[in-house]
């Protein structure tokens, strides 16, 4: 979703984008990834994270407008569960010192949460209107297609610099496995997660790894999600996100997705019953009925993903302080979509000289670090 958001925005301006994706038109690692939700973060003292966040989820809403309730972006909602009746009450007055309007976001009773899901919930908590249910392959698809993107199945396995008298104004060059070149551009941007910092150190480029930390030590950590039979006679599927402590979506083609698990260090991103078994545990303290509907970990589907995380969990959106020309929209985390759009803005509003879309000091907290 990073290069995507990327890309698009890019293609909006009117540039010609080439996007290399070793998995396109194949089976795509996230095919099995059904849906994901978009919804903002709250803090009492609106931390970065938050505010950018709001930025994200708004800057989503905007840009994929074409796609609402057309069966890839949904906006259904979001009920974000309070985890204890004190901390319930601590959303509340959360709420009331941040002066959010209703329809950003507003406290809700669990009678209230129940009404919205449409099946009982174990609390209430705090609803957020334009929380969104999203397709990630599908909206991905739709993104690329824009007019002046050209997607290609190759993988990048180094980019080297241009010399500068390079008549053509082109700066960078990549190149694939076999050393053959696959395109030259004025500028490039590193989209790819966790194998951005290996790409550079391919390329000779991570010398400056040890000034620049927060980058080069960004860590790809697995997780998965659990696939649940919305037909199961048991339990009624919510109508909105319901989410706290892990999260279950509305149904999409007859399952409702749960999750998700965090797996430190792990050798490869794999569903397992033990990670479903999580899934289902945390779905159940959401929604009391699916706690009694005896659904089977070891029968159970699901997908499992990487997700690149950099410390403080704030992404990496900006030009390279070193390589001119070198642009990086990564570490994204768990929020991919609540930044997708927000970094391809941010990166083409930089390139364009348009006015910017967020505020400097979030700019610098997400600049090459």
């Amino acid at each position: 979703m990073a290069g995507a958001g990327v890309a698009h925005a890019l293609a909006l301006r009117g540039w010609r984008v080439s996007v290399f994706d070793p998995a396109w038109g194949a089976r795509p690692p996230e095919a099995g990834h059904l849906a994901a939700a978009l919804t903002p973060l709250l803090a009492r003292d609106d931390s970065p994270r938050a505010r950018l966040s709001r930025a994200g989820a708004l800057r989503a809403a905007a840009r994929w407008a074409p796609w609402v309730d057309g069966g890839i972006v949904d906006r259904c909602g979001t009920v974000q569960l309070a985890k204890s009746d004190e901390k319930e009450a601590g959303m509340r007055a959360m709420l009331a010192e941040l002066g959010f309007p209703a329809d950003w976001a507003c406290p809700v009773t669990r009678e209230e949460a129940s009404a919205l899901a449409g099946c009982p919930t174990a609390r209430g908590g705090v609803y957020f209107p334009g929380g969104l249910r999203v397709r990630p392959r599908q909206l991905g698809a739709a993104l690329l297609s824009r007019p002046g993107i050209a997607v290609r199945a190759a993988r990048v396995a180094r980019i080297e610099a241009l010399p500068a008298d390079v008549p053509s104004g082109r700066r960078w060059r990549a190149i694939d496995g076999d050393g053959a070149t696959l395109a030259e551009a004025e500028i490039v941007v590193l989209a790819n997660a966790a194998e951005a910092p290996r790409l550079l150190a391919a390329s000779g480029l991570a010398a400056t790894g040890g000034e620049l930390p927060g980058f080069f030590g960004q860590k790809a950590i697995a997780g998965q999600i659990t696939l649940l039979p919305a037909q199961a006679a048991a339990w009624h599927p919510p109508h909105c996100v319901v989410a706290g402590d892990g999260y279950v979506l509305p149904a999409v083609d007859g399952m409702c997705v749960a999750g998700s698990t965090y797996v430190h260090d792990a050798p490869r991103a794999v569903a397992t019953a033990e990670g479903h078994a999580v899934n289902l545990e945390r779905a159940g303290r959401l929604l009391p009925e699916l706690a009694g509907a005896g659904l089977d970990p070891s029968a159970s589907m699901g997908w499992a993903g990487w997700r690149a995380v950099l410390p403080g969990r704030l992404p990496v959106i900006g030009e390279s302080p070193v390589h001119g020309g070198l642009w990086a929209a990564s570490g994204y985390a768990s929020r991919g979509l609540s930044w997708s759009a927000l970094g391809g803005d941010i990166l083409a509003a930089f390139l364009e000289g348009e006015p910017m879309v967020l505020e400097g000091d979030l700019l610098r907290m997400i600049a090459w670090r």
